[in-house]
């Protein structure tokens, strides 16, 4: 299962909602067009294009299945695309790709404008069943959602899950499951209508009462429960000192999540505060390591990572556990691990002709080190004059892959491997003309 939706902002006890942040398939319900169609004209037809700054225009669709507002003679529709820079891409649709298009028509003219609530239908798995589902009238319904630990200030992959939570659903019969390892959950219930709905698990609370939700047949609800755990202290320098804004992971030695690229869970905090201290609260039962700079090292953070106690490695780190509720761990201190050598990695990718391309994504994997035992990872584009600059741990052998940010063909695979070293490095691509022009770009891969 994969669903269409960010879950990150559980930062409110209690959460219920069943229109969470993110696109999902449910919201597609909200909207008088709602078909799955293929771009044949239009959108984004070249490699060449960069879609945050191409002028929009028209999509012309094959309208392969129609849920809501268009008619079983229609085989094809336009689409105005009103597009924004910024924040929101220009224009979302490619060349030969399938979507969900789901929008409202304005003076009877169909347009998909600012942030574009479509979704291309590699993403969206099983979850277009469910569309099928509710508008075919089917009786019996499917909730989804998830159960995780309440944030203050959460951030993407930093949502604890609550696994083996009971979701009960009550109307005139009471329906429940549990969530599974990754805090997800499918309920069943008989018919759509208004149900009461919460989510518990021992000794997790919920700071507020179960909600009465009207639920129409394409449902997602969200959980946070709280726990009063955390565990707390502070980083030092090599010479004792205290670090200001010094960032710290806690790793969760029991959970091993598929949507984050690390072997396990962790959450970040840093040092602040009158007596620079990190702290993470509503921490679960379980087993966690404290490690320092987690996302590092880099040129702005060139600490290597070290573990709790002190500066240790992996191997010597010290297992904290955290059992029941109630417990308060304090003055787990650790300290920074020595200054990193960077080595200078520059990434030029352009057409045949000279013209950069602006679209292209140089991405690093750096082996783990017997001390961290990490991957460490890197991330640039190209959008500056067609050039991606990363700087790499020099102790580090590395694998880099370049790709369009946009899953267009470039002609590759381009994996290349390197050994630890000082020495810069500098790789350039030349992308051939019969990938740039509209007929091969655009293309699902």
């Amino acid at each position: 299962m994969r669903l269409l939706f960010l879950f990150a902002v559980l930062s409110t006890p209690g959460l219920a909602c069943s229109c969470l942040p993110g696109n999902s398939v449910c919201s597609a319900v909200n909207e008088r067009v709602v078909f799955v169609g293929r771009v044949i004209e239009g959108g984004i037809d070249s490699i060449r294009q960069n879609p945050w700054h191409t002028k929009p225009g028209v999509a012309k669709f094959e309208v392969l299945e129609s849920f809501r507002g268009i008619t079983k003679n229609v085989k094809t529709v336009d689409v105005q695309l009103i597009g924004r820079n910024g924040m929101c891409a220009s224009s979302p649709y490619f060349l030969g790709r399938t979507y969900l298009v789901a929008l409202t028509p304005h003076n009877g003219v169909l347009q998909d404008n600012l942030c574009f609530n479509s979704l291309d239908l590699e993403h969206i798995g099983d979850e277009l069943q469910r569309l099928r589902d509710y508008f075919s009238g089917k009786k019996a319904i499917e909730v989804r959602g998830f159960v995780g630990v309440a944030q203050e200030f959460p951030n993407w992959g930093s949502v604890h899950p609550i696994a083996g939570a009971m979701v009960t659903a009550v109307g005139t019969q009471t329906h429940s499951t549990l969530t599974d390892k990754e805090g997800w959950f499918r309920l069943s219930l008989p018919s759509t209508g208004l149900y009461k709905m919460a989510a518990v698990l021992s000794p997790f609370r919920s700071e507020r009462a179960p909600s009465t939700e009207q639920l129409i047949g394409c449902d997602t609800q969200a959980f946070a429960l709280t726990i009063n755990n955390s565990i707390s202290g502070k980083v030092r320098d090599r010479l004792g000192q205290r670090v200001d804004h010094a960032f710290v992971g806690l790793i969760d030695l029991n959970w091993h999540p598929k949507r984050i690229t690390n072997e396990a869970w962790y959450q970040t905090s840093s040092t602040r505060g009158p007596d620079l201290t990190f702290t993470f609260t509503h921490v679960p039962p379980g087993r966690y390591l404290l490690i320092t700079n987690p996302e590092g090292p880099n040129k702005a953070l060139p600490n290597q990572r070290t573990y709790y106690p002190g500066a240790s490695s992996r191997a010597n780190a010290k297992i904290i556990e955290v059992k029941g509720n109630g417990q308060h761990l304090s003055g787990l201190d650790l300290t920074i691990g020595e200054t990193t050598q960077f080595r200078k990695v520059t990434v030029s990718v352009r057409f045949s002709d000279g013209t950069p391309m602006l679209t292209a994504a140089a991405r690093i994997t750096g082996a783990p080190l017997p001390s961290d035992g990490i991957e460490w990872k890197g991330h640039s584009s190209t959008y500056e004059k067609g050039i991606a600059t990363l700087w790499v741990p020099a102790d580090r052998n590395f694998k880099l892959e370049i790709t369009d940010e946009y899953r267009r063909d470039m002609g590759g695979p381009f994996t290349f491997e390197y050994p630890a070293g000082t020495s810069p490095i500098r790789r350039s691509l030349l992308i051939p003309d019969s990938l740039s022009q509209s007929s091969k770009a655009g293309s699902d891969k």
